[in-house]
């Protein structure tokens, strides 16, 4: 599983301004893949009502996935996941947004240092978006290079198994091969030809 920002905290864990806001993070996929999950640092102190994680197409004009949780009151100051009901697919290259629509509480860094690129994840610079709107908008304002730590969780697609020859002389002979992918078994017996 790959995400862009792992264990790193923000600079400020806990901003409120009595207003709601959609917060973003720009990301493109250089391997072929699924988005997962939001990840999303809770502020320190409880939101009130409801979150809703969405995740964007390219331009905002449409809502790959969509996911509204109640607003943590444990875990605050930390990263949580926010699984999505069906993983989205991507396209290697294309740009997405994952967003927050936070009721009140948020975090952020500012002068943060984008491009980000973590494994197959990279941001644009920047990569940090937000919409002054108490309602769910695309986050399309950016200023002081900031960061609000939404995140994704991104499943890479598994490699598929390399085809094995085993040749003695002029003949192929059988054989049984294990191939492997990290720690699993991707086919464990390959039968070949005489």
């Amino acid at each position: 599983m790959a995400n862009l920002f792992g264990s790193e905290v923000p600079a400020s864990p806990n901003l409120a301004d009595g207003t709601g806001y959609t917060l973003g993070t720009r990301f493109s996929a250089t391997a072929a893949g699924q988005v997962v999950a939001a990840r999303w640092y809770i502020p320190t102190t409880a939101n009130t009502g409801n979150l809703r994680f969405v995740l964007y197409n390219a331009t905002g004009s449409s809502i790959l996935a969509d996911r509204t949780v109640a607003a943590p009151t444990t875990g605050l100051g930390s990263w949580q996941e926010f699984a999505f009901t069906t993983p989205v697919t991507v396209t290697v290259g294309a740009q997405y947004t994952i967003a927050v629509l936070t009721p009140n509480r948020y975090v952020w860094t500012q002068n943060y240092t984008w491009p980000k690129t973590s494994g197959p994840l990279t941001t644009p610079n920047p990569g940090g978006y937000v919409s002054y709107s108490s309602t769910l908008a695309y986050p399309n304002d950016t200023f002081s290079n900031v960061n609000f730590f939404v995140d994704v969780n991104f499943q890479p697609a598994a490699a598929a198994a390399p085809t094995v020859s085993v040749w003695n002389g002029s003949a192929e002979i059988p054989a049984s091969v294990s191939v492997w992918n990290g720690s699993t078994a991707v086919a464990t017996t390959l039968s070949l030809a005489t």
